[in-house]
Parts: structure tokens; sequence; C-alpha cells
């Protein structure tokens, strides 16, 4: 009876009161099994009180201590007090320790439409941790995927984080989507009106908005990143006539993302278990960027439809620069440089835009059209154009271009080579030459360097924001890093660095002493320093003499690894040199 739990309560102290008047030992196996299965009321409600009956209870559970006091509870009849209570508890946890495990259980399914999703994840464990009292076994393991999945959005979102001005992510996503419809539009002919919309953004002419000196297309200031109080006496030319100008290549005004990079982010989020709402734009935008690719290398090779007599039209290759310029991804293989030559050959006989300085915003005006003219400031040639205009429309979220990179805000370093050279420094990659006399050197070597020069001066002069400085003109580890041999202090292959590879992007540093190249992350040397470093490294190979008035740092001028410190039996500046075993 005993095993089948088929005794009754009042059968149980019969027996044990005969047992006493026949002073037979309590401690007979039998009669203590007995004796184990007597209800005790006030032990009963003692034991369960301890667990922690009250709503505002954070004692944690023990399940089976649970099942334990209602199996004895079922021996009483009338059931005790709190004996639903009790068990209700107990089905909570099982209810929660039930989910998680199916959840858990579905997140290492193959088929991403088995997995669950990101935010049915994050609200178990916000039942779990409202509840407190209860850890399911693999509730661990679902927090560690979450936890990934946090990492990888704010990842993202440092992708993306050219966009200075803030906002949601998913605007951020959703901007970049609308522009790159709009120029596979453009790219592709099928929408003419594509062409008409204004600024990089490829918006409305809504808000206040100003106009480039040369060729009088407008921009919103908040998408080149001005304020009306900055443009007082200032010059505006937009990123196409700035390097017509300067006679030197269109260059992205923002760190945008690759295509490889967005691919990375992609196939990463594949392994998280879990389907993440934010890979939908992502995977569009990813398609997207790839199709316009392979639209723009049609049309420069003349294979696409109609590719011949569009690349005629210089307004038709301007629009198309402005999309990519404020698209928000950096489509590489050659595709900006592909149309700025082409749009360059079509405009070779135009005049050339001028750059002068002295320009007055005169007059603003709340006009629906653009102002045919507003009188220039006087003894000045230049024009500054402003207008807010009053349409309450907003394009999608525009992409903020840095102004660092806006000619007219930028203070530029004066640069004089010098005959004679006086440097002995080399550089991997042959992005360098060793000791080359300058009045020796090939015309387009030392406008390389005039060129990386004056391109670190603006940034050690101009520096970017901290939470955007991403070590712009330093060199780019797949560029500095041997393609053949392990590199840096973290020995990563240089066949490992592709446009997949995060690492590839992150700026380095060169040794004067073993020429070998490190993450500046790794050597822990500041970016700004870095770039002092850099500057005055390739001043002294070129010879080159920069105006006092620029305040650029002459020191530090060199850089010694760890590794040539020990060589030395120096310390090294930037850190404790620590040799592991």
């Amino acid at each position: 009876q005993l095993a089948r739990h088929d005794i009754a309560p009042s059968t149980v102290a019969r027996l044990l009161d005969e047992a006493a008047e026949l002073n037979i030992d309590m401690d007979f196996e039998p009669l203590k099994q007995l004796r184990d299965t007597q209800f005790d009321p006030e032990k009963w409600a003692q034991d369960a009180a301890a667990i922690g009956l009250e709503e505002s209870s954070r004692e944690p559970l023990d399940v089976s201590e649970i099942a334990k006091l209602l199996d004895r509870a079922q021996r009483s009849s009338p059931l005790p007090d709190n004996y639903h209570l009790l068990r209700r508890l107990q089905q909570r946890a099982l209810d929660l320790e039930a989910r998680t495990n199916e959840l858990v259980d579905r997140s290492e399914r193959s088929g991403l439409v088995e997995r669950p999703r990101y935010g049915e994840a994050l609200e178990l464990v916000a039942d779990c941790d409202k509840f407190g009292r209860f850890e399911p076994s693999s509730l661990a393991q679902l927090r560690s995927t979450i936890a990934k999945v946090d990492l990888w959005w704010t990842e993202i979102g440092q992708m993306f984080s050219f966009d200075q001005h803030g906002g949601p992510l998913e605007s951020k996503l959703a901007g970049v989507e609308y522009r790159l419809k709009q120029t596979l539009a453009i790219a592709g002919g099928t929408d003419d009106s594509a062409t008409d919309l204004y600024c990089v953004c490829l918006g409305p002419d809504s808000g206040l908005m100003i106009e480039c000196e040369a060729c009088h297309e407008w921009y919103h200031l908040f998408c080149v990143n001005l304020d009306p109080a900055d443009i007082q006496n200032s010059l505006f030319l937009c990123s196409l006539c700035d390097a017509r100008a300067r006679a030197d290549k269109l260059r992205l005004l923002a760190d945008y993302p690759t295509i490889g990079r967005i691919e990375h982010a992609v196939k990463e989020s594949r392994s998280f278990g879990l389907v993440v709402g934010a890979l939908d734009p992502l995977v569009t935008i990813l398609l997207d960027a790839k199709s316009l690719v392979e639209l723009l290398n049609e049309l420069m090779s003349n294979k696409a439809t109609g590719s011949a007599q569009r690349m005629q039209q210089p307004v038709y290759l301007r629009s198309l620069l402005r999309a990519l310029l404020g698209l928000g991804i950096n489509l590489k293989s050659g595709v900006l440089d592909g149309l700025w030559a082409a749009l360059s050959e079509l405009l070779k006989h135009e005049p050339i835009p001028k750059i002068i300085p002295g320009a007055t915003v005169t007059s603003r005006r709340s006009l629906r059209s653009k102002p045919a003219s507003i009188m220039p400031a006087a003894e000045s040639e230049s024009l500054v154009q402003v207008v807010a205009n009053g349409v309450s429309q907003d394009p999608p979220p525009s992409l903020p271009l840095p102004s660092l990179h806006q000619p007219q805000q930028q203070v530029q370093p004066q640069l004089q080579v010098q005959p004679g050279c006086q440097g002995q420094l080399g550089w991997s990659e042959a992005n360098f030459v060793d000791d080359i006399p300058s009045d020796e050197m090939p015309p387009e070597l030392r406008a390389m360097y005039m060129g990386r020069l004056e391109e670190l001066g603006i940034y050690i002069m101009n520096p970017p924001l901290p939470d955007r400085d991403m070590g712009q003109g330093l060199v780019q580890a797949r560029d500095a890093f041997s393609k053949t041999a392990e590199n840096c202090l973290c020995n990563v292959k240089g066949s490992d660095l592709d446009d997949s590879n995060p690492m590839s992007f992150l700026p380095t540093i060169m040794c004067n002493d073993c020429s070998m190249c490190f993450h500046t992350e790794c050597a822990q040397v500041s970016i700004p320093t870095a770039r002092i470093i850099t500057f005055n490294q390739l001043r002294i190979m070129a010879n080159v003499d920069v105006d006092e008035t620029d305040n650029i740092p002459m020191e530090p001028s060199r850089f010694t690894c760890p590794s040539c410190c020990l060589k030395a039996n120096e310390q090294y500046k930037y850190a404790e040199i620590v040799l592991s075993d």
C-alpha cells in the first residue's frame, strides 16, 4: 500500500499507535516509512512559509522542494491552506522552464522560418526577470544569444554612424533604402523626375538650402553639415565643383560602410539562432547595392540599354554622382572614379570653378521657389544664396556630410618642397619609396606625397568629432599590411584582410626602425597622435617645410614599435610591455 500510495492517514495513525503499545522499536524500517507518511499540518505550514508565498517575495524557488511539499500535502484531507498558492508558483516556474527550453530548441534549427524572433526571446527573458524567483536551466544560453544580437546591432549602428545628427538606426536604414531606390531609378533612366531632386539626399527643396557658386545646384544645409551662422563670409562649392577646382579625384564625404561589410553583417546574423527584424532592411540594402553596382558597371561599359546616350549627358552624370555621395554605402569597384572621369571628360572645355573667398550672406527669404539672385557682398565676385523654403514635407532621413570635408570651412596647411632629401623612411606595400631625393622624385610620386601630407594636415588642424574619428587620413590595415605574412601585435594575416573583415579598415602606424605596420589600437597610440607621427614621417621623408602658422606639431616624428624597443632595451612610450610565455 505504501508503494502504491494507497494507504489512508487514519490507518497510518492506528498502526503507529498499536506499535507504541507493543513497545516495537520505532527504527524498524516499515514503521519509519509509516511515520514519514504521516502528515504534520504545522510542519508543512512552516516549510511552505519558508519558501515564500507572498507576491513581493524574491526568494529563489527550488522546484524539487515544492514538488515534495505538494506531495506531502496530498496525504492530508482536506488539503492544507496555501496548497493552491504553492501549486501556482510551481506551475509558473515549470511554464517558464518549458517555454525557455522550447525557444532554445527552435533557435538551434537550421531553417530561418523555424527560428524564434529576437523580440520573442526578449519577451521571455523579461517574463523571467519579472517573476524573479526562478532561473530556467537554459536561460543563460538565451541571454548569451541576445547579448550577441545586441552587440551586432551596436556594430551596425557604428557602420552607419556617419549620420551625426542621431535618430533611431531604423530610420537611418530606411533613408539608405530610399536613396538606393532613387539612385537605381536615376541610373536606369526609368525616372526622369528623379534627376530634378536636390542635394545629395535626393530630396525636395525643403528647409534651409544653399546654392553652389559654380554649378548652381541646391543643397540642404543639414545635409552638408552647415549651420546658418557658419556661412557668413564664406564660399560654398559643392563636392563636384570643389574637386574640379582642385583638379582632384572626387572623394566620398563620409565614412560609408562597404558592400563587403554589410554582407559580412548579414552572414553573421544567420548564426545567432534568432531572427532579427533589422535584418530585413539590411538584406534589401545589400541586394539593391549589388544591383546598383552591376547596373553602373554595365552603364560605363556601354552594355546597358541607352547607356551611350545617357553617359553623354552632364546633368545625368551629375545627378548620379550626387546620389552616390549621399548614398550611405561605399560601392567600391571604381564606380565613383569611373563616373567622375566620364563627367570630367564632358566638362573639360567648360570653365573650371575658381575659389574666391569673401562671400557674405546678404539676404534670407522664405520662398517656395529658389530666388533668381541675391546681391553679392561688396568687393566680392562670389555669391552665396540661402533660402528657407516653406515646404513642410520632409524627405527621408538625410546623410549629413562632415563639415571637415567642406573646403570653405577647413584650414589648409601650407606646404613647400625643399631641394634635397633628408629622410630614410620606407613603407610596406610600396606606399612610399626609400631615399629618393626630392629633386629626382617622379612628379606622380611627389604629387602623392604632397596629397598625403595635405590630407593629414587637414585632419590634424580640423580633427573629426571623437565619436566619428575612424582614423581618416591614416593608411588602413588592408593597404599597409603584408599579404604574405602575419602583421601587427595581433598577428593578423594579410591574406585575411578583405572587405568582409572589420580589421581591414583599422588605421595603422609604421615603425621607423623595422618599417613594420601596426594597428594604432594594438599599439595603444591614439589616432590624433598617429596622424602627427605619420605626418612628420612623411614630411621628413619628402623634405617638406610646413608654415609655422599652421600650428602642426613637429614632434613626435618617430614611432618605435614594442619589439624594437625591447631590442634596444628602451621603454615603450605608449604602454607597458608585458612578455608572454
